[in-house]
């Protein structure tokens, strides 16, 4: 994968985790059920997902 691509697919992943915290504020949910719900939809690892959640500020 290029490293435009990387980039895209980390802004993406940026913008469901955002999404989903938000909506989490009513039904919470744990980094780990939204990665997984999120990796799928991206075409990413989990475990990469969890890694740009912890680098986002409120992450």
């Amino acid at each position: 994968m290029t490293p435009d691509q990387q980039k895209f697919q980390r802004d993406l992943a940026r913008k469901h985790i955002a999404r989903a915290r938000e909506s989490a504020k009513s039904h919470p949910m744990s980094d780990q059920r939204i990665a997984a719900a999120i990796a799928p939809m991206i075409g990413a690892e989990v475990g990469q997902v969890l890694k740009w959640m912890r680098e986002m500020p409120n992450g």
